[in-house]
């Protein structure tokens, strides 16, 4: 648990006044645990129910806390379902931190019921494309000297896959794959869209964890929600899913298997870099990476 001392601490660049004030008088009684996450710490404020979260980047993973507040402005003028920021400042560790609304805890029975509004939802974030989503523009590739009108799939691959050129097997596989890919389709994107990230509370959904949005390609978006599904909680939940989502955005089936198979190798090279604590689905990854490919017989051979 985060010192309150350190909350204290925080210097607000831009903040709800109540907030603000409410933070200075905080005690014990007014934490509550919340689910974490990889990147951050997240802590309830209230009394027996959080009326707000504090998400403090206090790992590894940097950010712009600044950057991701204006963000949320954009995003719910947009429509979305996301949590209305309060604020965001900076610790005496120097660690940033945003002040957002809660929404409840992320879906974890019977997921099978909330299944079609987690496609309705995804769906909607892939139909915004262009003005408003300019804070969001995409990492351009690294290797064309600053064209930043220029996008390619290695922009995807040096944003999702860190470290790749260090496993030589799965650098190998994503290099076949995304030369076989048709051109890019940028979209507003998630990133990390897993029911996880998917918020229940008084009949209502709520995204959060919007670190990695970006126009980025909404395919691969896409392939990893379903993907994490198909592992996570099974076939069924996965099929659902998928033929929920594509009545709404065409995806031809075998550069959606392409997207797929980028979607489990990135998840491969994760368990390499932070090591999951699900060994048993390696084998598993790597049968549904295969399965894929036969959409792909070319891609065996290589």
């Amino acid at each position: 648990m985060v010192n309150i001392e350190v909350i204290r601490s925080i210097k607000w660049i831009n903040c709800n006044s109540y907030i603000a004030s409410m933070l200075q008088w905080l005690t014990e009684d007014n934490l509550i645990p919340v689910v974490p996450g990889q990147e951050a710490t997240v802590i309830g404020i209230g009394y027996e129910v959080p009326q707000f979260v504090l998400k403090i980047w206090d790992k590894e993973v940097t950010t712009d806390a600044k950057r991701q507040y204006e963000q949320h402005h954009i995003l719910l003028n947009s429509g979305l379902n996301v949590p209305e920021v309060l604020g965001w400042g900076v610790n005496q560790l120097g660690h940033e931190v945003l002040a957002m609304t809660y929404h409840g805890r992320p879906i974890v029975q019977r997921p099978w019921e909330h299944t079609e509004a987690f496609a309705h939802a995804l769906v909607k974030l892939h139909q915004l494309s262009g003005h408003p989503c300019a804070l969001f523009k995409t990492k351009y590739d690294p290797h064309n000297q600053g064209q930043e009108s220029y996008y390619s799939y290695t922009s995807l691959v040096h944003h999702f896959f860190p470290f790749i050129e260090q496993h030589p097997d799965i650098n190998s596989l994503v290099a076949a794959i995304t030369k076989e890919l048709p051109p890019p389709i940028l979209t507003m994107t998630h990133g990390d869209y897993t029911l996880e990230n998917f918020l229940y509370q008084h009949q209502r959904y709520t995204i959060i964890d919007w670190t990695s949005a970006q126009l980025q390609d909404f395919r691969y978006d896409f392939a990893w929600a379903s993907f994490l599904l198909y592992l996570y909680h099974g076939k069924q939940i996965y099929e659902r899913f998928k033929d929920i989502y594509l009545q709404h955005h065409y995806i031809d089936t075998v550069t959606l298997s392409r997207f797929e198979m980028l979607a489990a190798l990135r998840w491969l090279l994760l368990d390499r870099l932070i090591s999951f604590p699900e060994k048993d689905k390696i084998q598993y990854v790597w049968a549904f990476i295969f399965q894929k490919a036969n959409h792909s017989k070319d891609l065996l051979k290589r």
